[in-house]
């Protein structure tokens, strides 16, 4: 906190700089045929759109560490003080790690120092507790100087224009929120979201039009035949039990369980057999699939909020960031 980050600051110029071309210019020259600089962007478009919305993300940071240099060197200016002498002024504050608390976090993650006594690590416990409480008092006064701050940011994010086609959903289809995921059930880190999706359905109840798009990875031999059988469980009414019982055997995912998954919902099983047998789901996967890499999906979990791309499993706080933004316009 309230270092200039520079080199990340100066990437987008760099990047930009760097494809400055003219629509018209000719890049290149195949036996007499030209290449344009419009064909090269446009065959481009799809994994541009990805670093798009990186560049945004840097430059977001960016943006936000300045304000709060800037807030802090104001408030600095107001005392009489340097920022240095104003920013010691807080650390100062931070009462020092006692030896009680640095042998309850030795107790609490014991296993993590190999076997060494405490009287070992004591120092460098103590440090590093020093220095958390250090940094959170440091980033609770910069939250009372935005509290009391008129802070005005125009930047917006890049938005892309993305298909909810006719796929599973949660939420009214007319909510302020569109929240497209595209996903695999062999994902782990698509398993490791589904308590933020649950948290962002839960606090935005009503708010949220959840559409869960499914991009089975090619290197994730049974994802594409999990998400099959989902949708075959969804002829019947019960995709979203069966894609949460998806998540519950990750490990184990394969023709016969998805049967003993559907008994346990007890769906009509000639019907669940034929249509997981058959794939009958399969062209409308490498449909959401080829939807996904046009928009500039390359792995999963990919989320878009209103066609702002999110890429990874991503906290609760970088949707809720998005979501309220989007909500307070």
């Amino acid at each position: 906190m309230f270092k200039k980050l520079v080199p990340l600051a100066v990437l987008p110029f760099i990047f930009l700089s760097a494809c400055n071309q003219s629509s018209n210019d000719v890049l290149a020259v195949v036996n007499g045929q030209p290449i344009t600089s419009s064909e090269v962007d446009t065959a481009a478009k799809t994994r541009l759109l990805k670093i798009e919305s990186q560049i945004f993300d840097i430059k977001k940071d960016t943006l936000e560490d300045l304000i709060d240099d800037k807030l802090v060197e104001a408030d600095a200016k107001a005392k009489g003080k340097s920022v240095e002498d104003t920013l010691k002024d807080i650390e100062s504050q931070v009462q020092p790690t006692t030896e009680a608390e640095a042998k309850r976090l030795y107790e609490m993650q014991k296993n993590r120092f190999e076997g060494k006594k405490f009287e070992d690590v004591k120092d460098t416990i103590v440090r590093y507790l020093d220095g958390q409480k250090s940094k959170m008092a440091l980033n609770s006064y910069v939250r009372q100087l935005r509290k009391n701050a008129q802070i005005q940011i125009n930047m917006s994010r890049p938005r892309i224009e993305v298909s909810v086609d006719d796929d599973p959903s949660k939420g009214p289809k007319n909510a302020p929120i569109t929240l497209i995921e595209f996903s695999e059930f062999q994902c782990p880190y698509c398993k490791r979201a589904r308590p933020t999706i649950d948290r962002i359905l839960k606090e935005y109840d009503g708010k949220v039009h959840y559409v869960f798009r499914d991009f089975p990875l090619g290197f994730h031999q049974n994802a594409k035949g999990a998400a099959n059988a989902a949708n075959c469980a969804g002829d019947q009414g019960k995709y979203w039990e069966f894609n949460e019982e998806l998540w519950n055997i990750q490990r184990q995912l394969s023709d016969s369980n998805y049967i003993k998954i559907a008994e346990k919902l007890q769906l009509n099983m000639d019907d669940f057999k034929k249509c997981s047998s058959s794939g009958k789901y399969f062209d409308e996967i490498d449909k959401d699939q080829n939807d996904g890499l046009n928009v500039g999906v390359t792995g999963t979990p990919a989320y878009f909020i209103n066609g702002v791309f999110l890429s990874g499993a991503r906290p609760f706080s970088a949707f809720k960031e998005v979501i309220d933004a989007e909500l307070n316009k």
